[in-house]
């Protein structure tokens, strides 16, 4: 998936899709790079784990629960490589999650 590179679109999602899925995360999954906390709403929904951490808050816990997750979930179909994978991949995921990372809170 070109805009949202962290996530292998396996066949459950262009299933869901298919049969007219409202959320509207999944019409955005193909249009545009989804921000920390639609990354975080996607995931929970994948994983049935709605206590994840805040991605704007502390990047690596978020990224190293998902991982955690999808190292447990069975692996899908990647269309784009062949293969089976896993729903996500961590690396692609640290970079979506930190590349809006603001710096830190900052007080004036």
């Amino acid at each position: 998936m070109k805009v949202n590179p962290w996530l292998v679109y396996g066949d459950a999602f262009h299933q869901a899709r298919q049969f007219g899925v409202r959320d509207k995360l999944f019409d955005l999954l193909d249009e545009t790079a989804l921000q920390p906390p639609q990354i975080k709403q996607l995931c929970a929904m994948l994983f049935g784990e709605s206590a994840l951490p805040e991605p704007e808050v502390d990047a690596k816990a978020f990224v190293d629960a998902v991982k955690d997750l999808a190292d447990k979930a069975p692996r899908v179909h990647d269309v784009r490589t062949g293969h089976a994978a896993h729903w996500i991949d961590a690396k692609a995921l640290k970079r979506a999650v930190t590349k809006y990372d603001g710096g830190g809170c900052a007080i004036l």
